[in-house]
């Protein structure tokens, strides 16, 4: 393996129009579906280069990685020796030669127009600094446990209205989302990833563009699918990674938290309030809470014509979703109080 941008594999091809970069670690069980997909859907797309960065996996996925650059020319992979998915972002932006540049990640799977739907909508929009499309986020596998934390994951009681429970029919403005699409000119103007935010790089990014005039779009038609984490403590693990950048971004661009960080924060200190005060208060709030969470584990199974069996799992997964982005919400705090400014975790 060669260190910062000397490809590992890949041969000398025309300049490209698109640039598809794809950070990754460690995503043996997803890497090749993930990449099969965007070679299918770069099919539709004019001259393009897919640059892979691999932050030193251990687990098989560089063996796979080795075998799909052999067999499809447009890929290249590099090594990311700094192995944060920010630091990835960076490299491969500077690797990059598009005039646009479309991010995938190796989690998901995309659909077979993915990338030229977002590249046009570039094209015909210039007004335009990033742009995605939905996303329905699916499980590992057909565990119990799987299937019930991604339908928590696409819940607006499990993470609010967001990007990932928004469905649209017609152009939605939004604050952020997930992976996207630019040209290059934002980059130009905007800077790259801050690589400060080990978490939430996009959403600092995408609070950079949309100070900068431009707009953040997501855009109908058929979703990226989102394979979801396969355990509750990796949910709550990564909801209060997330949280715990979004005081930073308030503090480094200005203005206020949104709803849905605010909702769990302030439930949790009222919890906290009333033990202080009186404890049956407190229970009577926490048996109100239990009840929501059951009634909207309910209500997301008779959506979406699910088993029965998932029900007490998507009710820990909510309350899991809520504890770690509002835990996650107060640590971010106290990290700006002290001067903190290594955000969101390890990767």
């Amino acid at each position: 393996m060669q260190d910062n941008n000397e490809p590992v594999h890949g041969r000398v091809k025309p300049p490209p129009v698109v640039s598809v970069i794809m950070p990754c670690y460690n995503e043996v069980r997803f890497i090749r579906e993930a990449v099969e997909s965007v070679i299918c859907a770069l099919r539709a797309a004019p001259a393009a280069e897919f640059l892979i960065a691999d932050g030193g996996s251990d687990d098989g996925t560089l063996e796979v990685l080795s075998e799909l650059a052999e067999k499809y020319d447009v890929i290249t992979v590099l090594h990311n020796a700094k192995r944060k998915q920010v630091f990835a972002l960076n490299q491969l932006l500077d690797m990059s030669a598009g005039e646009f540049i479309v991010r995938c990640d190796a989690h998901a799977i995309y659909p077979s127009d993915y990338i030229e739907r977002l590249v046009e909508y570039l094209k015909a929009h210039p007004e335009v600094g990033n742009v995605g499309t939905q996303v329905a986020t699916i499980a590992k596998d057909t565990s119990v446990r799987s299937e019930a934390i991604a339908r928590c994951m696409s819940s607006v009681f499990g993470v609010g209205s967001s990007h990932r429970t928004k469905s649209v029919n017609d152009v939605r403005l939004v604050d952020t989302l997930l992976f996207g699409a630019w040209s290059r000119k934002v980059f130009d103007e905007v800077g790259s990833f801050d690589i400060s935010f080990v978490r939430g790089q996009d959403a600092e990014h995408n609070y950079r563009i949309r100070k900068a005039g431009y707009s953040v779009v997501q855009i109908p038609g058929p979703s990226l699918q989102y394979i979801a984490r396969e355990s509750i403590a990796k949910l709550f693990k990564l909801m209060l990674q997330y949280a715990s950048v979004k005081p930073a971004i308030l503090k480094k661009h200005g203005g206020l938290p949104t709803v849905r960080s605010l909702v769990p924060a302030t439930l949790l200190a009222i919890l906290l309030g009333l033990v202080l005060v009186d404890t049956r208060l407190a229970g009577g709030l926490l048996l109100v809470y239990g009840f929501c969470c059951i009634l909207f584990s309910a209500l997301e199974i008779l959506k979406n014509n699910d088993r029965l069996s998932l029900l007490p799992y998507v009710a820990v997964g909510f309350m899991a979703q809520h504890l770690g982005h509002a835990i996650g919400f107060y640590l971010g705090i106290f990290r700006v109080m002290f001067g903190k400014t290594d955000w969101g975790g390890t990767r």
